[in-house]
């Protein structure tokens, strides 16, 4: 059911893929892989609240199971459960301190909320001296000199990264317009906020503000 689930993913079905995954779950509840795989699909879905459900009860059944702690960190970032969030992560990086996606989410995080922007700081540098050219990473380093008002340097940071990111990406076209934004560059802030308006409500409320033109 795995295979199938795959290909018909893979071939742009999501919904197909996702209700065979939720099937296999229902039968074999007990697979640690398809509780994994079914998680990961709910979290595409947007369905946080069921993906982490699922990703618990992987967890009270193999503790070990970092990748699922991790995902399940993700998903509590989403549903903005950030103490038990935080929790999750520590294990994670108490067990392997140098992962990188681990130390970005917990970074991140911290930028989006505007708290302990020096933890944020400090994780953010060791995920890049871990992977250097992740653009995820750059990324979160701009939003948190952002956050501490150096504008100039996160302006750098972003413009370094390829424009493909902020198409795929609405919060890093967020990230890109709103520094464009406090530069007072109004078309570029408004191409951006375009792109990220809306998924973003932070882009939305953003894009409001522009001068007309």
């Amino acid at each position: 059911m795995l295979q199938v689930s795959f290909y018909q993913n893979k071939l742009n079905r999501p919904e197909e893929s996702l209700k065979t995954l939720e099937e296999a779950y229902q039968k074999f509840g007990g697979n640690v892989e398809i509780g994994f795989f079914y998680a990961l699909a709910l979290n595409d879905a947007g369905e946080y609240k069921k993906a982490a459900r699922v990703l618990k009860g992987v967890l009270q059944t193999n503790p070990n199971y970092t990748e699922a702690r991790l995902q399940y960190a993700f998903t509590l970032e989403s549903l903005k459960k950030y103490k038990e969030m935080e929790r999750a992560l520590q294990t994670v990086l108490e067990e392997q301190p140098e992962n990188a996606a681990a130390l970005n989410l917990y970074a991140y995080s911290l930028a989006v909320r505007g708290e302990r922007l020096d933890l944020a700081q400090e994780y953010i540098a060791r995920a890049l001296a871990v992977n250097p050219e992740d653009n995820s990473f750059i990324d979160t380093q701009a939003w948190i000199y952002f956050k501490q008002g150096k504008i100039a340097e996160a302006a750098d940071l972003l413009d370094s990264l390829p424009d493909e990111l902020a198409e795929r990406d609405a919060d890093a076209a967020y990230h890109k317009g709103a520094v464009a934004f406090e530069r007072g560059e109004w078309e570029a802030a408004r191409k951006y906020l375009e792109l990220s308006r809306r998924k973003n409500k932070e882009a939305a409320q953003l894009y409001k503000r522009l001068p007309p033109r």
